[in-house]
């Protein structure tokens, strides 16, 4: 009698965690976020800027880039109360949106306006008397200035203030939203430095943003070309690692 009890204690209890569980997933809303990124003064879409969906305490759930009309779209996204979209162009300081949820699977935010920063654009328009951001056949090239290198603690700090560029967490590199291929001084960059991070931001000159669609061998995200300052007349330089130890060389002509 006593096993009977105990049977059907266990079992009752066991009813009641499932039931539980069916209620929490239920409860579990998955919702689609979608807006459009504009300039707040021209009224212009502003394509390639970062969009980051974002928890309560800060952590990243997802991030996508606008698209050539400025829109973006984020599906099936696990929705939890405090979520924030990040947004964030170049030029422009960055905004932040609540997600108001109201028991609506779709939530739509009309038009996000930036406004532009002043500071960053008479930069973005003219170092000294060069461009910031030169158009050529099949690449974007951004002249980089010494306020920005400084303002950089290593490379992905730097790439992240490009358009169209974001590094995730585990540092990985997108262009577009898909994986790019990084090269210094137009070669693989790991044959100059064996990791990423390695990439000295101090001496960074120019970096081209090319388009994969318009250069062949180029990864799904194209190529980013970091461009050195001191290649062209101090000749090659670089770093290798053996085993146990990290060795700088250079290569006078």
């Amino acid at each position: 009698m006593k096993t009977t009890k105990q049977s059907f204690l266990h079992s009752f209890i066991l009813l009641n965690f499932f039931v539980f569980c069916l209620i929490t997933i239920s409860n579990a809303q998955t919702i689609e976020i979608s807006g459009t990124v504009s300039d707040s003064l021209s009224k212009a879409m502003l394509p390639y800027g970062n969009v980051i969906l974002k928890n309560k305490n800060d952590s990243i759930v997802t991030g996508i880039l606008t698209n050539d009309n400025g829109e973006f779209k984020f599906k099936n996204v696990a929705y939890q109360k405090g979520q924030y979209l990040l947004v964030n162009y170049l030029g422009y300081f960055a905004k932040k949106i609540e997600i108001n949820y109201s028991n609506s699977k779709k939530i739509t935010i009309d038009k996000i306006f930036l406004r532009p920063d002043v500071s960053q654009m008479k930069e973005v328009t003219v170092v000294g008397k060069t461009k910031y951001m030169e158009q050529q056949f099949d690449r974007k090239v951004f002249n980089i200035s010494a306020a920005k290198t400084s303002a950089a603690k290593n490379i992905f700090d730097l790439l992240r203030t490009l358009p169209g560029v974001t590094v995730e967490q585990n540092d990985q590199i997108k262009y577009k939203g898909a994986p790019a291929t990084i090269y210094v001084d137009d070669q693989p960059a790991e044959y100059v430095y064996p990791k990423t991070e390695m990439i000295p931001v101090a001496n960074v000159l120019k970096i081209e943003l090319i388009d994969a669609s318009l250069r062949s061998g180029a990864g799904k995200g194209g190529i980013i070309n970091i461009k050195m300052k001191n290649t062209a007349t101090d000749g090659f330089s670089g770093v290798a690692q053996t085993n146990n130890n990290t060795i700088k060389f250079k290569d006078i002509n």
